[in-house]
């Protein structure tokens, strides 16, 4: 059992770098949105896209729950990439599903909710964070790919890329929610007119009425299992977490696909009382990327040193520093 579990974290760290979900350069490195040089660059919508790696990414979260982390009483996600891979383990376990959205705390109810087929589409995406869990189970049942739409002054991360977005030949269902706090009128109408430009996708918009379904939760006393993508230096998900243990939770317990080890970012969680685990940490994408030749035994040690100073890693190294006004 451990032997298995240990081939599909291999195979899983060799697909998030063959997907360019996980990115490393050395030479030239990455700038975040606080101007910070940073060697390792995470876009992992790019993990998510395809039935095949979901399932890979959810096979080994699942390990990695069942292995280490004790009794809980319900899922969560803060993030939309979290909620992607916390909606498909609640339904196959049947835990209740809690979703943040903004200051709020939204259980996601499936009764009464029936999966119409889409007709003739390949592509699905989420309108909104609240829409994912929806958005997710349709990709998931039929086997299509799937992404998510993200504020326009958010949608770029380290390096630039853009989220995974459906090709011209696609075929795209666009799930919404009418709960919908994140993704703005303006930002969802940009997004209908940046599909209705693109005619030849062959855009069928279809609103999943998901008001009905959504209602506030009551976590007071609950053990939470809360679903992440990236665990690394930012450290607004310390503030996330700590929304549950206001409204009363009992036990956090975090479970991310790849998480960097931080130091400041593991002293923030033992702040608020919440237990990490990572399925794909820093030193095991070094060891991945230097045993399949991306990087040598140099680079490698200098990919680690990041990790114990981050906002110095690039002074240390020799380059200039970014200016805020043209990064």
């Amino acid at each position: 059992m451990a032997d298995e579990l240990e081939d599909k974290i291999k195979f899983l760290a060799e697909r998030a770098f063959d997907t360019g979900a996980i990115r490393i350069n050395l030479d030239e490195p990455f700038v975040t949105n606080n101007k910070t040089q940073v060697p390792i660059s995470s876009h992992l919508g790019f993990m998510l896209e395809y039935p095949s790696d979901r399932k890979l990414c959810a096979d080994a979260m699942e390990r990695i729950i069942t292995q280490r982390v004790g009794r809980f009483d319900a899922v969560c996600s803060t993030t939309t990439l979290g909620l992607m891979q916390a909606s498909a383990f609640a339904r196959k376990f049947s835990y209740p599903l809690f979703a943040l959205n903004g200051n709020e705390s939204y259980e996601i109810n499936y009764n009464g909710f029936n999966l119409e087929s889409p007709g003739d589409v390949n592509y699905i995406v989420s309108g909104s964070r609240l829409a994912t869990p929806y958005s997710t189970f349709v990709a998931d049942s039929l086997g299509l790919k799937l992404s998510y739409i993200k504020a326009r002054d958010g949608e770029k991360a380290n390096g630039g890329r853009k989220l995974p977005h459906p090709a011209k030949e696609d075929k795209v269902l666009l799930v919404v929610s009418d709960e919908d706090q994140e993704c703005v009128d303006d930002t969802l109408s940009s997004v209908r007119d940046e599909f209705d430009k693109r005619r030849e996708m062959n855009v069928s918009e279809k609103t999943l009425r998901v008001d009905d379904f959504i209602k506030k939760a009551d976590v007071m006393g609950k053990r939470i299992l809360i679903f992440g993508a990236l665990f690394d230096y930012d450290g607004y998900f310390s503030a996330d977490f700590k929304h549950y243990k206001d409204a009363g939770a009992k036990d956090i317990t975090s479970v991310h696909l790849v998480g960097y080890g931080l130091a400041d970012s593991n002293l923030a969680m033992r702040k608020i009382g919440c237990i990490n685990r990572n399925v794909l940490g820093l030193d095991y994408l070094a060891d991945v990327a230097f045993n399949t030749g991306r990087i040598n035994s140099e680079e490698r040690r200098r990919l680690i040193d990041w990790r114990k100073n981050p906002s110095r890693w690039g002074a240390k190294y020799g380059f200039p520093r970014v200016n805020s006004k043209t990064a």
